[in-house]
């Protein structure tokens, strides 16, 4: 599962890395991690009841996807990781038409071993620039759905040259992974 996540990360810095340098750009990532304690399995009802550290326990429904599930035991750590990457650039009239294109894969340990997942999701669109004030650093986009978005520029000096019918385009990236940790090989 590690493997499948810095695979993911990785192709997240090329997207960043692709945008030109003469081409206004912006780079945002974050991740979160968690971690709890299976307290119950109940095999029959397909039911995990998980503790975290801070004490909040939940009982959640485990489905059918999840192929390992009789590997889970009371007492395994389950650590799940959440990551996110927006590239955005600013493009003299761009690539035409505003769009959006939605790419998921999804990878998942082989049978018999510890329950374990990841999940990436991919965004990549292009907006027309509807407003632009070069002076405040305010920009307004339409998507191709006619979804309406202020966005705010901490560095207005960017957007000079930049008019009304210019794109932003963009990638947004969105990776997941959960699962029980392998135990460490024996020495």
């Amino acid at each position: 599962m590690k493997r499948i996540l810095s695979v993911c990360l990785t192709a997240a810095l090329f997207a960043g890395a692709a945008i030109a340098a003469d081409s206004p750009a912006v780079v945002v990532a974050d991740s979160y991690s968690a971690e709890a304690t299976v307290t119950a399995v109940d095999y029959t009802a397909r039911t995990a009841t998980l503790k975290t550290a801070d004490g909040m326990v939940s009982t959640i429904p485990v489905g059918a996807e999840v192929k390992n599930f009789a590997q889970l035991h009371v007492g395994d750590k389950i650590q799940a990781k959440y990551s996110t990457a927006l590239t955005m650039r600013l493009v003299k009239k761009g690539s035409g038409a505003a769009y959006k294109r939605d790419t998921t894969d999804a990878a998942t340990r082989e049978a018999g071993s510890k329950p374990g997942a990841a999940a990436m999701r991919q965004i990549n669109f292009a907006a027309d620039i509807t407003k632009i004030d070069p002076m405040t650093g305010d920009v307004t986009v339409k998507g191709p759905a006619g979804r309406i978005v202020n966005l705010k520029v901490k560095d207005p000096s960017i957007l000079k040259g930049y008019v009304v019918g210019d794109q932003v385009e963009g990638t947004f990236l969105e990776l997941l992974a959960v699962g029980v940790p392998a135990a460490p090989a024996a020495k």
